[in-house]
């Protein structure tokens, strides 16, 4: 797809991580801009639980 771009692994910042538990799938939405840094960060604003 042209001008698409592979952003790999995204460090995420949620204030609710208490919710969610390791092997849970999850859909992230993300608040804002990605910030260009190694690893690329952001604020998950929504992380409701996969069905």
């Amino acid at each position: 797809m042209k001008g698409k771009k592979e952003l790999g692994l995204i460090t995420l910042r949620y204030e609710d991580m208490d919710k969610i538990n390791k092997g849970d799938e999850v859909d992230v939405w993300i608040g804002g801009d990605i910030r260009e840094s190694y690893p690329p960060r952001a604020d998950a604003k929504k992380v409701p639980k996969k069905k």
